[in-house]
């Protein structure tokens, strides 16, 4: 932050164009710079790092690439007309013009070349204007300037310069050829080494990650007018339920929706976490920024408070507003299931935003997963009529898990349930409600411990699929 002038904005945010105010243009290029070689690279390429800095700013990042080169680094960057003291830093130049080799070499011989070319350069004249001068196709002299453009070409690769680079190219493609397989040694090279330890990765990635969402404060407010509103709009759809044959089916009604509500809210809040941030990810880990762990451990860290908050307050809106058991016993029990099926969902998000290749993919496959699972979780279909070829969907499916367990919670233990009058079958105890819906009384330990494998086993088949796509990274590279 010293060596590129970015001290007295260290304290001010990036910004984003149109949306919020940050540093400027040029510091937001000496950063990007910046963090590229925050990790030692031994090998960078720049796109033209000076592109919309002043004479003075430019040359500080070239004094820092030229730092960088003097420690054995190798550097290769396209500039366009870079001052005289910036071009003067520079070690060697590839001239290209009309798709063709001008020139590779040393910044001397380059003059020297175009001396034999019969085209001095003027003293006190900078010689990246003579080169770019030179060898531009100028209007109404077109014919002219290509005439010339191709002589130089032709007279390059015919000459000495020219025919060593030629040798060289030749060596180093019989060498790639014979060495098709990679010793140790070499795997170790391209492999970006770790800068620091796990748990200071862990912290960094966790603080960025954290600020992240509380920057943005428009969708956090979202996300808590959205449950408020659904909260109180589901408790006043439903409000005050009697306990007769009615209130039966209008307080499972609204435990289902409970669920659902939760599973959709939560996998479409996550999908886009890993998904977006992909290409980010893979540059900062091969660049030896952190590890997929640490990264994963993170994002998964800093969603936490929120998926364990929203459950609560949603639960705690609509639950006594239906007029579901009143015990409080039995409303904490219900709090509890709620918030472990709400990180359940959350975990099944990130699976599938890391198994998904872009934002897109991963909204696209979500709803059509969503369905299937919520259709076998017992409240569209008896639990014991599900097919023989369609049961392993129930077992995987966190809403068969937690409607199970509210009813098991809001029923256990309910007597004197109210016949309506002309009603031909009627359920007068909750033990009957649990056994018509085909669950078993007293499994509610099961059916959160369940959930808990799902959730563990969600976020690991997530992180497989992070993981594996650094690895197909790593092995197109060294192919």
């Amino acid at each position: 932050m010293v060596e590129l002038n970015l001290v007295k904005c260290g304290n001010t945010l990036i910004g984003y164009p149109g949306r919020l105010k940050g540093i400027s243009g040029g510091e937001t290029k000496r950063l990007a710079f910046a963090c590229e070689v925050l990790t030692d690279p031994p090998l960078l390429f720049c796109d033209e790092p000076t592109t919309g800095l002043d004479s003075f700013m430019a040359q500080n990042v070239i004094e820092v690439m030229r730092n960088l080169s003097s420690k054995g680094k190798t550097i290769i960057s396209t500039i366009h007309q870079p001052s005289s003291e910036v071009f003067a830093m520079f070690d060697r130049v590839l001239l290209m013009a009309e798709g063709r080799t001008a020139f590779l070499g040393s910044t001397e011989s380059a003059l020297q070349f175009f001396e034999g070319m019969g085209r001095i350069c003027p003293e006190n004249y900078n010689p990246a204007d003579f080169f770019v001068g030179n060898l531009a196709i100028q209007p109404e002299k077109e014919e002219e300037c290509k005439k010339f453009v191709e002589s130089v070409c032709d007279a390059f690769d015919g000459g000495s310069i020219g025919q060593e680079v030629l040798e060289s190219a030749k060596d180093n493609a019989k060498s790639s050829m014979n060495g098709s397989i990679l010793r140790e040694d070499q795997i170790k090279v391209q492999k970006s080494p770790y800068k620091v330890s796990w748990w200071s990765q862990f912290k960094a990635v966790l603080y960025r990650a954290v600020i992240e969402n509380i920057r943005e404060v428009m969708v956090l407010k979202v996300k808590l007018f959205q449950t408020v509103l659904i909260g109180l709009l589901i408790g006043l759809i439903y409000l005050d339920q009697e306990y007769d044959q009615d209130g039966i089916q209008n307080m499972n009604g609204a435990m289902f929706i409970l669920i659902t509500q939760t599973s959709f809210s939560n996998v479409f809040g996550v999908v886009n976490t890993f998904c977006n941030e992909l290409p980010i990810f893979l540059r900062e880990h091969f660049n030896g920024m952190y590890r997929v762990d640490v990264y994963y451990l993170a994002k998964n860290a800093a969603e936490l408070p929120l998926s364990l908050c929203i459950p609560v307050i949603f639960i705690s809106i609509m639950y006594f507003m239906v007029g579901l058991n009143p015990l409080a016993e039995r409303f904490f029990i219900a709090m509890g299931v709620l918030v472990v099926l709400a990180n359940t969902v959350v975990s099944f998000g990130f699976m599938l935003s890391c198994v998904a290749k872009d934002i897109n993919v991963g909204l696209g496959i979500t709803a059509p997963l969503l369905v299937p699972l919520m259709l076998f979780g017992g409240f569209f279909l008896n639990a014991n009529t599900v097919p023989d070829y369609f049961i392993w969907i129930k077992y995987i499916s966190w809403f068969n898990y937690g409607n199970e367990a509210f009813n098991i919670n809001q029923w256990t233990g309910v007597s004197d349930i109210a016949c309506n009058n002309g009603t031909l079958f009627c359920m007068t105890t909750g033990e009957e409600v649990i056994e018509r819906f085909g669950y078993e009384d007293g499994s509610i330990g099961y059916d959160i411990g369940l959930l808990f494998v799902l959730l563990v086993a969600f976020r690991l088949l997530g992180f497989l699929a992070l993981l594996a796509k650094t690895r197909r990274k790593t092995v197109k590279n060294y192919e």
